[in-house]
């Protein structure tokens, strides 16, 4: 009962009991709120018998709108089919042909999509059909299309039968019907119009024969490039026709092939950005269907309009969804620069607001794992502590049972990374320790005990009891070792800590290697350029790209000191010395990055969020007023009548003395 009540399902209950005077008060949001007023002005409109005397057609408007309304507010199915009897009634006495079926129409269609009631649909459906049949215009036949089609995919789903669809004959019907209309040239817009919707039906119809199918979403594209000068032609809708075959259809080559032909047709009128979404969503449904390198193109040719464009929300998705595309083929560097560049604009972003995207955490995440499968240890806590942060701001609960499982997952896996470590870079963990204790990693504080100085050393921190054999510490730190995590762990760890870096990669049946100076600008271009390597080579698989080197290695280096910049760009591609390919060689002066090369550090806990907007009125802020700081001294503001002596004359006179 406390659980019926506490999550408001008391009217579920009451209609399960059969509690025929059981009332409950409904909470209405704000959107539902508007559309009830709406219903009752109608509705008042309505009832005023004297207000559509000589317009008796606007009176079945507003009874077809009420009805539409009553749908929307999931009100009583009685109540709505009520005021659709009322509609009815009202266009068979007053209106017109088009009224009839447009109040039919939206009956059916509410019973099938909010009451799963095919009945109604059935009842009505040769009424519509007739006045579509009988109409020249192609917007009149959409209806009876839209029901068949309903009809249609009931009869896929097995919910009615073929029989009683008539679903064949009622095909035929309105085939015949628009293949009449897209033949009259003297109506060259409706006659494309009728065109594009007797093919969609076909398209439909032909399915299951490829040949046939095939040719007809070819017709498609052709129709609709070639009718994109006729002013009438609703290219939009037809548009919007052709990405709903996509749900069938958009795994095939054809689709694919129509889609690049309309592309240009649909940029020609809309913005790069609406482009870019369409390229974007195209590109999101190769992935979903593992066509990775295909959907690597789209979002790859979505993100420049969208840079164009300073759509950092759409960019920020863009980047994230290709970052997942390169993790899906293993290519690190190229997902890592993705999420890199994402994850700068996420956290500019909350820089300049103060609100963190739902994104950021998920992408740290990611990038989380990403650099744990490179045995990148620094880059790996610096995600996972960036991770923490951001979760907390969001209201994170520490103690959910969920969150601890994941947290004290990740520990367990860097802690057998942590075993990997040599002697050399054992010495680059002595204060990891307490840091790890601090943040309730215990079993990479236990990993690390054990690799200083084994069971002796566990023993002596008070890790393990002075009675735990050692035979048994070994083989405690043995099951840790062995996990199923294990055979994804990479054979090497990399702490950062020597004179160079070695960026790693296979691509194409090489090994490709890139040693860096150890400083943040050939680290940086050097992981960049790793990434160009892999997005580009992995991606000409379909242009027959075919590696002929065994090994291949470049090197990143600072230029010597006095050396003179010989281009714009910072950067001289030099010949390799014995089995490099390559060397690099950057002028750090070019590029602006932090002295120690490591990711910003971002303190959350001393930001200051923002919880409330307090508006004033400028004129009324004086020169020892707080808000003072945001006004600026060639401000113009808006004075009263009357306000000869305003507050705010006063301060920007002080703040351009001050200027002075």
């Amino acid at each position: 009962m406390e659980a019926i009540i506490e999550k408001g399902n008391e009217d579920i209950a009451a209609q399960a009991l059969n509690l025929s005077n059981f009332t409950t008060s409904k909470k209405i949001g704000p959107n539902d709120l508007s559309k009830q007023e709406a219903l009752d002005e109608l509705e008042k409109e309505i009832s005023d018998t004297g207000r559509y005397q000589g317009v008796e057609y606007q009176l079945v408007e507003d009874c077809i709108s009420a009805a539409i309304i009553s749908r929307e507010l999931e009100l009583d199915r009685h109540i709505t089919e009520g005021r659709y009897e009322r509609a009815i009634r009202l266009a068979r006495e007053h209106g017109t042909e088009r009224q009839i079926a447009n109040a039919l129409y939206q009956k059916a269609w509410t019973a099938v999509y909010w009451h799963d009631d095919f009945g109604v649909l059935l009842s009505v459906y040769d009424e519509i059909e007739a006045f579509s049949l009988g109409s020249r215009n192609s917007s009149d036949i959409e209806k009876a299309i839209n029901l068949w089609q309903t009809l249609h995919t009931a009869v896929i789903s097995e919910a009615l039968s073929l029989e009683e669809t008539k679903l064949v004959n009622r095909a035929n019907s309105l085939i015949h019907h628009l293949e009449e209309l897209s033949g009259e040239t003297d109506r060259p817009n409706n006659a494309a119009n009728s065109k594009w919707l007797m093919l969609g039906m076909r398209i439909v119809q032909h399915a299951a024969d490829e040949s046939q199918r095939d040719k007809l979403l070819r017709d498609f594209g052709d129709l609709v490039t070639g009718s994109q000068h006729l002013g009438g032609f609703e290219f939009n809708r037809a548009y919007e026709q052709f990405e709903v075959l996509g749900a069938p259809f958009g795994e095939l080559e054809v689709y694919d092939e129509v889609f690049e032909q309309v592309l240009p047709v649909y940029q020609e009128r809309h913005s790069d950005v609406a482009v870019a979404d369409k390229l974007f969503n195209r590109g999101i449904d190769k992935l979903r269907t593992d066509k990775l390198i295909s959907g690597i193109d789209l979002l790859g040719r979505a993100l420049p309009k969208l840079i164009k464009a300073e759509k950092k929300e759409r960019m920020v998705r863009c980047l994230a969804a290709l970052a997942s595309a390169y993790s899906s083929m293993d290519l690190f560097w190229a997902a890592y620069s993705n999420h890199m560049s994402a994850l700068s604009i996420l956290i500019q972003d909350f820089g300049e607001t103060r609100e963190i995207d739902p994104l950021l955490p998920m992408l740290l995440e990611k990038m989380f794992w990403g650099e744990i499968s490179t045995g990148r240890i620094p880059h790996a806590l610096w995600c996972l502590e960036l991770q923490i942060s951001t979760l907390r701001q969001t209201g994170l609960d520490e103690e959910d049972k969920g969150f601890q499982e994941d947290y004290q997952l990740k520990g367990g896996v860097l802690a057998m990374l942590l075993l990997k470590a040599d002697a050399s870079q054992l010495n680059e963990f002595t204060g990891l320790v307490n840091f790890f204790e601090q943040n309730g990693l215990i079993a990479c504080s236990l990993a690390l005990l054990f690799s200083f100085g084994g069971p002796d050393y566990l023993r002596q921190h008070e890790y393990v009891p002075d009675s735990e054999s050692d035979t048994d510490i070994w083989e405690m730190m043995k099951r840790l070792w062995d996990q199923p995590a294990q055979d994804s762990l990479p054979e090497r760890i990399d702490t950062f800590g020597g004179k160079s870096v070695s960026l790693i990669s296979r691509l194409l049946g090489t090994r490709w290697e890139i040693v860096c100076q150890h400083n943040p600008w050939c680290v940086r271009i050097g992981e960049s350029y790793m990434g160009f390597l892999e997005a580009f080579l992995a991606t000409s698989l379909s242009h027959q790209a075919v590696g002929t080197m065994e090994r291949a290695k470049m090197r990143f280096q600072l230029a010597s000191e006095g050396e003179a910049c010989p281009n714009e760009q910072g950067l001289e591609l030099r010949p390799g010395s014995r089995s490099e390919l390559a060397t690099v060689v950057i002028w750090p002066e070019r590029f602006p990055l932090s002295n120690d090369g490591r990711p910003p550090d971002f303190h959350f806990e001393l930001s200051i969020l923002k919880r409330e907007v307090v508006i004033r009125e400028a004129w009324t802020i004086g020169l020892n007023d707080p808000d003072g700081i945001a006004v600026s001294p060639s401000i113009d503001p808006i004075i009263p009548e009357g306000q000869e002596n305003a507050p705010i004359l006063e301060l920007i006179e002080w703040q351009k003395k001050r200027g002075k």
